[in-house]
């Protein structure tokens, strides 16, 4: 069994070696994309390889892997014979991964910052799996935290967790606003914009972190930006979390 991976996602290294022990013999060659695999729908992330190609090496009963694969690709790839593992479609990689980016961006910003946890006031966008999943290690940590989120029916829930919920409508008052300066560290999880342009002048001296795609930030606004960050902190584990995924999809797992 032959296994190829491309870009310089680390994690498809561990990734590889994970699928090797398991001996998916069904296969003759296993071909393992980035995450994401794509992001002009038409070269492979990282790479200046085209999704054409990758379909014109794919031989009958070879399995391609993947994020978030254009429809059009994984029907040239069928069409060939190929299986397809959209990795996208898994609801417990998407847990895994919302976990090793949460604890990889903590790891990393606590190894930069000069106060301990619970001398920090957080502010999260959003609370989708990310977001969730970074309020449940920061309380754990006995952060300061404050969360802004749509959904408004989770402020009683997260007031009974001992964190501050703030409806996104509610950003566009001054009184609100004005907390902002109040926050050590802002966290977006959210690709939109939600941060008004007018709020700017109260994030002056709050390190601003962007783990969302898209540029989700008023202009003017000085922002980090934190991508890739399960293969870039925790390459082995994020490794296995997409080979565990890759079993799961095939019925294997």
């Amino acid at each position: 069994m032959n296994i190829y991976t491309y870009g310089t996602d680390k994690r498809l290294d561990f990734c590889r070696s994970y699928l090797l022990k398991a001996g998916l013999n069904d296969f003759a060659n296993i071909t393992i994309l980035p995450i994401p695999s794509t992001k002009d729908e038409k070269t492979i992330n990282g790479t200046e390889v085209s999704l054409s190609e990758i379909v014109e090496k794919t031989q009958v009963s070879d399995l391609v892997v993947g994020y978030a694969l254009p429809k059009s690709f994984r029907s040239a790839l069928v069409s060939r014979g190929a299986f397809v593992v959209d990795v996208s479609r898994d609801e417990g990689f998407l847990l895994d991964n919302a976990y090793l980016t949460a604890v990889g961006t903590l790891g990393r910003i606590l190894s930069e910052e000069a106060s301990a946890p619970s001398d920090l006031s957080i502010g999260v966008i959003g609370y989708g799996r990310i977001g969730e999943r970074l309020v449940s290690e920061l309380l754990f940590l006995s952060a300061a935290v404050t969360v802004f989120t749509s959904k408004t029916e989770l402020s009683r829930e997260l007031c009974m967790l001992g964190v501050s919920g703030v409806p996104y409508s509610s950003l566009a008052d001054t009184e609100t606003q004005k907390k902002l300066a109040g926050l050590d560290i802002l966290i977006n999880t959210a690709p939109s914009v939600l941060i008004p342009s007018e709020a700017v002048c109260y994030l002056s001296g709050v390190r601003v972190i962007e783990l969302a795609s898209g540029n989700n930030f008023p202009e003017g606004l000085y922002y980090e930006r934190f991508s890739s960050v399960p293969a870039k902190m925790y390459p082995k584990s994020a490794g296995r979390a997409l080979a565990d995924s890759v079993m799961r999809m095939l019925g294997e797992g």
